[in-house]
Parts: structure tokens; C-alpha cells; sequence
């Protein structure tokens, strides 16, 4: 694990891209790192469902581009507004972090 955050672990461990800007929506109590989660993709939005029942989603940040729209312990439901086109969004997957598939 790597305790200094996200931004930080970013710029440290990845060469390929400069991020300008990290926002962190969500925040998932896990109790392996390797808990897996179930992604839905739709035209303007995206669901996380988490596969073990004993994780938890713990807090939602709100951002400008995105919108929380379902929320529970297991399940995060997202709308992408319009102002989120050319960002790359991320979620954590069995370990690792994984790109959002494009539209």
C-alpha cells in the first residue's frame, strides 16, 4: 500500500501520463486488496457494485463532473456529465487500478 495518497502515488509509479487534476469520488472499505467489483457501463453513466458483501463503500466526495446518483454499501451509481468528456476515470479492481472503458 501506498500511504501518501493517491495524487502522490500517480505521479510516482506511473511515467505515462501528467495528471493536472485527481478528485476521488469514492471511497470503498475493502477487506482484501483484491476484492473484486462488478462494472456496468451505460452512454452517461457507470455502476460499481461491489462483489463481497463484507466491503463497503465508506464516503462519497461530490465533484463538478460527476453525479452520484445511487449510493449504498455495495453499489455506486454515477452520471457523467458532460464536462467529464476528455477525463480519464479509474476504478479499483482486484489490486489494481483499471481504466473506465470509453463511451
Amino acid at each position: 500500500m501506498f500511504h501518501n495518497g493517491l495524487s502522490e502515488a500517480l505521479e510516482y509509479f506511473q511515467n505515462r501520463k501528467r495528471f493536472s487534476q485527481v478528485e476521488i469520488i469514492g471511497f470503498q472499505d475493502l477487506q482484501s486488496a483484491v476484492d473484486e467489483v462488478a462494472l456496468s457501463r451505460g452512454p452517461d453513466s457507470f455502476s460499481i457494485q461491489l462483489s463481497n458483501d463484507n466491503d463497503s463503500f465508506t464516503r462519497i466526495e461530490p465533484s463538478d463532473c460527476l453525479e452520484t446518483m445511487t449510493q449504498t454499501r455495495t453499489l455506486l451509481v454515477v452520471h457523467i456529465k458532460p464536462c467529464a468528456a476528455d477525463v480519464d476515470l479509474f476504478f479499483f479492481d482486484k489490486g489494481r487500478m483499471i481504466r473506465l472503458p470509453d463511451r
